[in-house]
C-alpha cells in the first residue's frame, strides 16, 4: 500500500516485482495514474488504484489530501483483506499514519510491514526550516512512534534512518535496512573503478565510477 502512483514509484515496484518473480501473488493499493492506464503487466501483480490522482499541495490542503486518500485506502484494504485473507501487508510512508488503514486486517491477525522511505520529522524540519522542539515535530514523532508500534517490523531506507529510529527508542531488532540501490537486472556491477570523460560546454570533465554502468532500460 502506497500513497503514490505505483507504475512511477520505482522502490515500490521493485518490492512487488521481486515477490512476483518468486511466485507470490501481490496486490497493490495506490493512487490512480493521471491517464488511468493499467499500472503493471505482471500477471501475479494486481493494482487496485483508489479514485484519486497525485496532486501537489501545500499546508492544510496537503494534509486534507492525505486524510481523504487514507480514508479511501482504509475501505479498499478492509474489503480486500476480508476477501483475500492476506498474510502480510506492506505499507510505505509517507504519511506514517497510513499503517492504520490496515486496522481491519490487523485485527484479523495479518502481519504489517512498515517501510519508512523517509523519516517524517526530519523531512518536515528540512522543508519548513523549524527547530526540533517545534510542536509540529513533536506531533510527527508521536505519529511515527505509534505507527511503528502498530507494525510488526520496520524497513528503513538507510543505516542513518535506522539510527534515527533507534535514537528515538525503537528496538534495533525491529528494524531492517533495505537501501535504494540500482536494479541489477538493468545495471551491471563494476568491481574495479573506471574513469569516464564527458563534455560540459567547452570543458572536459572526468569521473570515477565503481559500481554501476547502465546497460538497459525497461518500463514494465
Amino acid at each position: 500500500m502506497t500513497h503514490s502512483v505505483y507504475c512511477r514509484d520505482i522502490r515500490v515496484r521493485r518490492y512487488a516485482e521481486y515477490l512476483a518473480h518468486e511466485g507470490h501473488i501481490v496486490h497493490v493499493v495506490c493512487l490512480r495514474s493521471e491517464d488511468s492506464e493499467p499500472q503493471t503487466k505482471y500477471p501475479l501483480i494486481k493494482v487496485f488504484p483508489i479514485p484519486m490522482a497525485r496532486h501537489r499541495m501545500e499546508g492544510i490542503w496537503h494534509l486534507f489530501n492525505w486524510a481523504i486518500s487514507s480514508l479511501l485506502m482504509f475501505f479498499y484494504i478492509s474489503f480486500l483483506g476480508l476477501k483475500y485473507r492476506y498474510d502480510l501487508i506492506h505499507i510505505h510512508n509517507m504519511p506514517d499514519f497510513l499503517v492504520f488503514t490496515a486496522i481491519v486486517p490487523r485485527i484479523r491477525g495479518c502481519s504489517l510491514l512498515f517501510n519508512l522511505h523517509d523519516p517524517s520529522p526530519e523531512v518536515a524540519r528540512s522543508k519548513l526550516e523549524i527547530p526540533p522542539e517545534h510542536i509540529l515535530i513533536r506531533i510527527l514523532i508521536f505519529i511515527e512512534r505509534i505507527s511503528i508500534a502498530f507494525s510488526d517490523h520496520v524497513i528503513a531506507a538507510s543505516p542513518a534512518f535506522k539510527q534515527i529510529l533507534v535514537d528515538r527508542g525503537v528496538p534495533k531488532e525491529m528494524i531492517s535496512v533495505a537501501m535504494n540501490a540500482a536494479d541489477p537486472r538493468f545495471f551491471d556491477v563494476v568491481q574495479e573503478p573506471r574513469k569516464y570523460e564527458f563534455k560540459m560546454g567547452t570543458s572536459t570533465c572526468s569521473m570515477w565510477a565503481r559500481w554501476l554502468v547502465v546497460t538497459g532500460w525497461r518500463h514494465a
